[in-house]
Parts: structure tokens; sequence; C-alpha cells
């Protein structure tokens, strides 16, 4: 794991982080939020997926600013196949976490 830092050690706004496995990925991810213990410093931190430059699962094809959390999905969608997905009954209550724009800040 590295977390960004300024000029003094204090961690930045955002950091990537390498998981041993995909169960742990998914689990950080489900979590939503993990605990960092360090010497001087104990500090939560929400965990996100990745969603820049990420293909769609289905067509393969369209940039895919959507993630769906849910375990029986998991996965990276387009806008279109989003839409397709997630109009049965069963997935119609998943939430995306979708990329921000750079004006929602």
């Amino acid at each position: 794991v590295t977390i960004d830092t300024d000029r003094h050690k204090y961690p930045t706004g955002s950091g990537r982080i390498t998981f041993a496995s995909d169960e742990s990925y998914k689990n950080a991810i489900s979590a939503n939020f993990i605990q960092i213990e360090a010497k001087k410093v104990s500090k939560k931190v929400q965990i996100e997926p990745c969603i820049d430059g990420q293909k769609c699962y289905l067509c393969l094809e369209d940039d895919a600013p959507n993630f769906c959390k849910e375990p029986k999905c998991f996965e990276y969608y387009c806008n279109s196949c989003w839409g397709k997905k997630h109009s049965s009954p069963g997935n119609k209550n998943h939430i995306p976490i979708r990329r921000k724009s750079k004006f929602e800040y």
C-alpha cells in the first residue's frame, strides 16, 4: 500500500492501493472505509474503485463511468449498458458509483 503524501509526509486527497487478491479488493470496496494505523496517525479512509479509463464490462468498447459494487454485479458499465443491466427488478435498486466530473467538486 502506498499513500501519496505532501512534503511534510501528510497524506494528500487520494491514493492508490494494490491488493494481494480479488477477495481483499472486493472486501475493501464493499466495506467502503478502512482504518489505517501508523505510529503517529490513525485515520479512517474511504475506499472507492478507480473509475478512470475503465472499459465497459458488457460492450467492452465504451468508457465506463459507472461501477456497481453489488456482489452479483461488481463491474464497470458505460451509461447505456448500466441502463440495460439495471432495468430488471433484481438490479433496479443498485446504486452506481460514478466518476465525478470536474464541475462536481
